[in-house]
């Protein structure tokens, strides 16, 4: 009886941890061309997060990115990552390609994406996590407060702190 307990409850155990796990986060980010403007303000983000060596806090959370690969990726588009924020075939088929592409430095995929893009003067940023489940988390920042350091790391923040850290398949 101890050991079918025992196993249910191993069973029933999460497969994700959220962005404080000591793994990180390992990200695609993903900028559409409309967003080209805003691009130079989302690596500088990223740069400064690199440079605190994670020790970033979002509204209390802390924000833990293992990796944030900024270079586009085969099969793996900001056209089809932006398809996935309305439709939920195209989510799922969007979270399947981050969770099993692989290279020598991701062997076991990506947790998520940060895709970014501009719409009416706005930077609309979703975290898109490979977890189907995942809900995604949507931020926006007006093109007048990209200047705004708080205002910026905000609405980063928002969109991926709490983006789970998925377990190798």
């Amino acid at each position: 009886m101890k050991k079918l307990m025992l196993s249910a409850l191993l069973a029933s155990a999460p497969l994700f941890a959220l962005a404080g796990s000591p793994d990180g986060l390992q990200l695609l980010v993903l900028g559409t061309s409309q967003a080209s403007a805003a691009q130079p303000k989302v690596a500088q983000y990223l740069a400064e997060y690199e440079k605190s060596q994670g020790n970033f806090d979002c509204d209390d959370i802390m924000l833990n990115i293992g990796s944030a690969m900024q270079k586009p990726v085969s099969a793996i588009s900001p056209e089809k990552a932006l398809l996935s924020v309305s439709d939920n075939k195209q989510r799922t088929l969007f979270s399947k390609a981050l969770a099993s592409y692989r290279d020598p430095q991701h062997k076991r995929g990506f947790d998520g994406a940060l895709l970014y893009d501009v719409q009416n003067g706005s930077l609309k940023i979703y975290g898109i996590s490979a977890w189907t489940k995942e809900k995604i988390h949507r931020s926006e920042v007006k093109s007048s407060d990209w200047d705004n350091k708080e205002k910026f790391r905000l609405a980063m923040c928002r969109a991926m702190a709490e983006m789970p850290v998925l377990q190798e398949p």
